[in-house]
């Protein structure tokens, strides 16, 4: 028996419903696979993302890890909650939601930037907030899609590049440059505020001029050849020009100019810094002039002038002359150091110089050293020194040379004359003291002696006359009185030629023997304050010291009208000081030693000399019409006595 096929008409039916179930099959699969998808997308975004109901406020149904990280809570504390703990307050939460549908019906969207939100620690955080309707297929809300990202690493970028935008524009503001940026045709598109002022105009009257403006015509294409010259590889340039002030003076102005390009290499403007040099400018034309002027000193003073290099102590510049001082030649003058041409002494002298240099100390600047020639001879030199410091530190010495070869011969032979002047006045003072001693014997023993005899006699005639004649006795006695006068003066000038208390006593009690008789015979009192010196001074000395203080009492006696004197002697370790004090008219001690020589007496310049004799020093300090006069003599004591 032949079975049956079913025709097209009886299977149609079957055809249809598994044709429906392997499209159902297909978006089940479909639906796995968007599931799937979609499970993948929401588990791994970076942004927190929440499933919400459609209730108000919606509740979470679900939310991904990033949600977690974001607000600080576990999944399972947030889900089945209403947002409102995730907003930072009520009121905030009732803005949102305000906000929220208008925009969902209008864009089919709510989109809000900057939303601040709250994580479980309390804390706020800005966040971008995007929240999606999801619909069913009559299109009904079922429920919203949010997705929130934390913005506050980009909030925080966008406040520092606001602080450092400040900080930038501050420092450009108020840098004490100019700043500008231009086109490439000079077309400014900025300047600050040092650029404006520099100019005395606003930055609104300069952006968009032309800066060519301040730059002289003959300039200009200069100035333009220069940044126009910069490239990619060498966008930077600095070089200097001059400018058109707004007074209409010319100044000058360094300037370093950047070429900005963009990403493809094209030139989009320039950027440049500028500092008014005309201060340097002037200053290092003055130097050129400076040097020029040095230059033609240094070749042409009547003097030696040569330069050395202090770390290497060798010459680098000398000037003809030098040349003609030394015989060297400049070529030979630039193979040498200062000691190639020094004597021995002068060579230790240098040294020792060096030597103080090197560590910081002060020397005199000018010094007077023995140079040899080329041919062997020796010369005096007398430098002034002139050291150019660099870091604190000595790097090169410039020294001004004399020749005083023959001033040094002149000053040799003048010392020799008053080495031989100085014995001379020795000698002759010896030969005084001498003459004085002599003369001194002479008025007490002959001619006191005869005093006394011829007293004696007149005496004895007037006994003999005066019994006939009354008035010849009268006239005898006073004859007698007249010698004891005569005899007297003899014998106070005997005292004054030799004292001999002097040799005596010491030179203590003879100053003070010759203070009484200064205030017996000019009733001038005298205030003494001597120290014992003992026996400091030799016999000699001690005349010389005698006769200084002798000589000073005889010229206030005779000069200064004084009411007191005061004599003072203190010792100290090394010297004996004699100081005498008047307080008479006073006078100029420098117009008495300058008065010419029939006016000037013996007095002063005796006391220096034996002043200078005995190596002490005398000082007097007066002034005429001060009514004080002070003659300090300090002299080296000679020995040590008790």
């Amino acid at each position: 028996m032949t079975t049956k096929k079913p025709s097209y008409e009886e299977l149609q039916p079957q055809v249809v419903e598994l044709e429906q179930e392997v499209r159902k099959e297909s978006l089940r699969a479909d639906l796995r696979q968007s599931r799937e998808l979609f499970e993948k997308v929401f588990r791994s975004q970076r942004d927190a993302i929440f499933i919400l109901n459609a209730e108000t406020p919606p509740t979470i149904l679900d939310c991904n890890a990033a949600a977690e990280g974001i607000f600080g809570y576990s999944r399972h504390e947030m889900l089945g909650k209403n947002t409102q703990f995730l907003h930072m307050s009520e009121k905030a939460l009732a803005e949102f939601q305000k906000d929220l549908y208008p925009q969902v019906t209008e864009q089919g969207f709510f989109r809000l930037e900057g939303f601040m939100m709250k994580r479980k620690d309390g804390n706020g955080f800005p966040t971008d907030h995007t929240v999606m309707p999801l619909n069913n297929e009559k299109g009904e809300r079922t429920g919203w899609v949010s997705v929130v990202r934390d913005i506050t690493a980009r909030k925080n970028a966008e406040e520092a590049e606001k602080k450092i935008s400040e900080v930038f524009r501050s420092v450009v503001e108020d840098m004490p440059a100019l700043m500008c940026r231009f086109l490439p045709d000079g077309t400014l598109t900025f300047v600050n505020r040092n650029y404006c002022e520099y100019f005395s105009r606003n930055s609104e009257h300069l952006i968009g001029q032309n800066f060519f403006q301040f730059i002289p015509e003959e300039e200009r294409q200069e100035v333009k050849h220069r940044f126009s010259s910069l490239t990619r590889e060498s966008p930077v340039i600095t070089y200097e020009h001059q400018v058109i002030a707004s007074d209409g003076a010319r100044r000058w102005q360094q300037w370093t100019d950047r070429a900005l390009f963009d990403n493809d290499g094209n030139l989009k403007e320039y950027q440049s810094l500028g500092l008014d040099v005309t201060d340097r400018k002037r200053a290092e034309e003055a130097l050129r002039e400076s040097e020029k002027r040095y230059k033609q000193l240094f070749s042409h003073a009547p003097a030696g002038i040569c330069e050395m290099d202090f770390r290497e102590q060798r010459f680098i510049a000398v000037n003809k002359i030098m040349c003609q001082f030394t015989g060297y030649s400049e070529t030979e003058f630039l193979k040498m150091g200062p000691l190639d041409i020094m004597s021995e002494d002068a060579k230790a002298l240098f040294l020792k110089r060096i030597k103080k240099l090197m560590v910081g100390e002060n020397v005199p600047e000018s010094v007077e050293y023995g140079i040899r020639t080329k041919g062997g001879a020796e010369i005096w030199a007398a430098l002034r020194i002139s050291p150019v410091f660099e870091n604190g530190e000595v790097k090169k010495v410039t020294a001004v040379v004399h020749n005083i070869t023959e001033r040094r011969r002149v000053e040799q032979k003048l010392r020799q004359s008053e080495e031989r002047l100085r014995a001379l006045s020795k000698e002759l003072m010896e030969a005084q003291e001498k003459e004085r001693t002599r003369i001194s014997k002479e008025l007490h023993d002959e001619l006191g002696q005869s005093l006394a005899i011829l007293k004696h006699r007149v005496r004895s005639i007037g006994k003999n006359l005066g019994v006939y004649q009354p008035q010849m006795s009268r006239d005898s006695d006073a004859a007698v009185q007249l010698v004891d006068e005569i005899i007297e003066k003899v014998r106070h000038i005997s005292r004054d030629l030799n004292p001999s208390i002097l040799e005596d006593v010491g030179l203590c009690p003879a100053l003070r023997s010759l203070a009484d008789n200064f205030m017996q015979e000019y009733e001038i009192p005298v205030s003494l304050h001597l120290d014992e010196i003992g026996e400091f001074f030799s016999k000699e000395t001690a005349r010389k010291l005698y006769r200084i203080i002798q000589e000073a009492l005889t010229n206030i006696a005779k000069h200064a009208e004084a009411h007191h004197v005061s004599l003072r002697i203190s010792k100290g370790p090394e010297y004996v000081n004699f100081l005498i004090e008047d307080d008479g008219k006073g006078f100029d001690p420098t117009e008495a030693r300058s008065r010419e020589e029939k006016h000037r007496g013996l007095g002063l310049p005796l006391m220096e000399e034996r002043a200078d004799s005995v190596g002490g020093t005398l000082e007097i300090t007066s002034q005429e019409g001060d009514g004080e006069t002070k003659i300090l003599l300090t002299v080296p004591i000679e020995m040590r006595g008790t």
